[in-house]
Formats: structure tokens, sequence, C-alpha cells
């Protein structure tokens, strides 16, 4: 699957693990944001 935002939705709510850590709970809406992240690496 891919897309661009999705929107997730439970009942009843329920909590999310988002990069490792739960914090999150739903209803939650995710966009992908082109070129928001920067990645730099080494020369070798």
């Amino acid at each position: 699957w891919q897309a661009k935002e999705i929107n997730i939705e439970t009942d009843p709510p329920q909590k999310i693990q988002v990069d490792g850590e739960i914090g999150w709970q739903t209803p939650v809406a995710i966009k992908v944001i082109p070129a928001a992240v920067r990645i730099l690496t080494g020369g070798e």
C-alpha cells in the first residue's frame, strides 16, 4: 500500500506506537511531507 495521507479511527480509541514510543491515541491523521527530512551520510 502507498498513500500520502491516512486517517485511523477505532472504536474504542486505541493507543498507538510512533517511532518506538506510545504517546498517541486514535483517531489520528498521518501525512507525508515530501523532502521534510534531510539525511547526510559519510563519504565512504
